[in-house]
């Protein structure tokens, strides 16, 4: 019996579960948003449980402590509206900050170095990598009860509740983090852009790869596409 099925599993839920994932740095991220999240959204996780299985990892949280955790952040978001907006321009300076770091600790780490010199970059990681992911661990801390509380703000003004989702994707979704509607978005447009002439639309459909290829106009299109 694994430990994972001898703990007590009462009051806890599942958070995620995801295939091909490492302890590292996946732990660092369980320990951020139990404490630095704090510094940044006045709030954080009491308790979080982590299980590796083979390639498998398995994210508990405590479910009273989350739900306590996601109300405060979300009351803070209703007080201080622009916060994440601040916290975005935040993580925008930690993550550069990050990478540039990392980089130049690759660059300059070797076989001659010492334990302690090598564990002084670690720290210096950690540190780093723990202010990145605490903002973003805020995110995923309170997004239901943050949907709820939108839910009921559009509900108070409108019953329709095809409206009230389209009202809710509106306000919460980031089309351009939407990599996939954006290309079909795009592969419409250069499909209207040819639709009124007839020949190209003939090769399409009939044509082979090279003889599309050698069409000068459809070749640009795709490409550029």
């Amino acid at each position: 019996m694994s430990c994972m099925e001898k703990y007590n599993h009462n009051g806890w839920s599942m958070l995620t579960q995801r295939q091909r994932m490492s302890p590292f740095p996946n732990y660092l991220s369980m320990e951020s948003v139990c404490k630095e999240m704090k510094k940044f959204v006045g709030s954080n996780l009491k308790d979080v449980l982590l299980f590796f299985k083979g390639n498998m990892m398995f994210c508990f949280q405590l479910t009273k402590s989350h739900e306590s955790a996601g109300k405060k952040i979300v009351d803070r978001v209703v007080k201080f509206p622009n916060l994440y907006a601040r916290l975005v321009k935040q993580e925008e300076t930690f993550g550069k900050k990050m990478i540039a770091t990392c980089k130049l600790a690759g660059e300059r780490t070797n076989t001659k170095m010492s334990n302690h010199q090598l564990y002084q970059y670690f720290v210096q990681y950690e540190k780093m990598y723990k202010n990145v992911y605490a903002v973003y661990g805020s995110i995923w801390t309170m997004e239901d009860i943050f949907m709820n509380k939108l839910y009921e703000i559009i509900h108070k003004r409108w019953n329709d509740e095809i409206k009230i989702a389209n009202a809710l994707n509106c306000l919460t979704k980031q089309p351009l983090a939407m990599v996939t509607t954006i290309e079909q978005q795009a592969l419409l447009k250069m499909g209207i852009s040819i639709l009124p002439k007839k020949n190209l639309v003939k090769l399409i459909e009939v044509g082979t790869i090279e003889s599309i290829r050698k069409n000068k106009i459809l070749n640009k299109l795709i490409n550029n596409h």
